[in-house]
């Protein structure tokens, strides 16, 4: 039966073309892990350094409300007690009741370790200051600290971290490195971001330029002195006084190009994602990449959704075979 051949090549076309699409995808994109489109839970505050934004401790003293409690981390200090002790003056000024903040009065062992673990569980927040932040990833590696503050999202909390605290954000960490960047570890709580901080100030454009380069399907995000940004959802939010820098990485199609957005300004970081993505996959969107399509036997009929025009199913049921056709309908 004429229309029982055309179906099978039809249904053999569109697999074919089903496989010929999943196979270019596979090859365009380098990093195949799974990302949710509509951004990441909760929300992210990462500060460039110096002063502190103020909409920040607003930010948190919210998040915490009257029964939550803001965890400090303050291990990327070389005293972590007197950072601690610092961080929490300056949140109970925000507005953060005393009882509400989780410090650190001895010093990081694994009882301390167990107690913070414990507190992250039920906090709401957590607050990362400055220092260095490869002491900071040294101090909690191989311990459930970066899935606590997973979880933490998860449920709609907030981490904010100044300068060493935002570096930490993303996988891919600045640990040290004038010109060329030292790169180490981070806490994958930026995904795809390479932060950098303290950026106009100390002139840090050239290495976050060179660490984006050398790991393609990143963005790079210099953040200014007195600068924060603030990531919920897809949105990046910037606050302070300075700017925030963006880097996408060069490829084959298109030049390195770099964004800066002022404060007040919000950018897609979804969006960001894709277009490393498509850059680091190096292959022109707008080009075509299998030639002319042609179907050699049978017929497709490709329709894009909602009905089809008289005149097209006209057609259809007489290349399938004419209306005594037996037809075969896949719901």
């Amino acid at each position: 039966m004429p229309f029982k051949s055309q179906t099978i090549v039809c249904s053999c076309g569109l697999l074919i073309c089903s496989w010929l699409a999943a196979t270019a995808e596979a090859q365009r994109t380098p990093d195949r892990a799974f990302f949710e489109y509509s951004g990441r839970p909760g929300t992210v505050a990462a500060v460039g350094g110096g002063e502190l934004p103020a909409e920040i401790a607003a930010s948190v003293v919210q998040t915490v409300g009257d029964n939550g409690t803001v965890v400090i981390i303050p291990d990327a200090a070389e005293d972590p007690v007197a950072a601690a002790a610092q961080a929490a003056e300056y949140l109970q000024t925000a507005g953060v009741k005393p009882a509400a903040i989780v410090g650190r009065s001895t010093a990081l062992d694994d009882v301390v370790r167990g107690q913070v673990l414990q507190a992250l569980g039920t906090a709401r927040a957590v607050w990362i200051p400055g220092g260095q932040q490869s002491r900071l990833y040294e101090a909690w590696q191989n311990t459930q600290l970066e899935s606590s503050l997973q979880q933490l999202l998860q449920r709609g909390g907030m981490i904010a971290g100044s300068s060493a605290g935002a570096a930490i954000m993303s996988r891919i960490m600045i640990a040290s490195g004038k010109d060329t960047p030292q790169l180490a570890t981070g806490w994958d709580l930026i995904p795809a971001a390479i932060v950098d901080q303290h950026f106009s100030q100390r002139n840090r454009i050239g290495r976050s330029q060179q660490a984006v380069s050398l790991h393609p399907g990143t963005v790079g995000l210099g953040i200014d002195e007195g600068t924060a940004v603030l990531l919920t959802g897809r949105t990046l939010r910037t606050a302070g006084s300075g700017n925030v820098t963006l880097l996408l990485g060069a490829c084959s199609y298109r030049p390195a190009e770099t964004i800066v957005l002022p404060s007040g300004a919000t950018a897609d970081w979804t969006q960001l994602r894709r277009a490393a993505r498509q850059r680091a996959a190096d292959v022109d969107p707008g080009l075509p990449q299998f030639g002319a399509s042609t179907v050699s036997k049978g017929a497709l009929v490709i329709v894009g959704g909602g009905g089809m025009p008289q005149s097209i199913v006209d057609r259809f049921v007489q290349l399938a075979g004419g209306e005594n056709a037996s037809i075969v309908v896949l719901p």
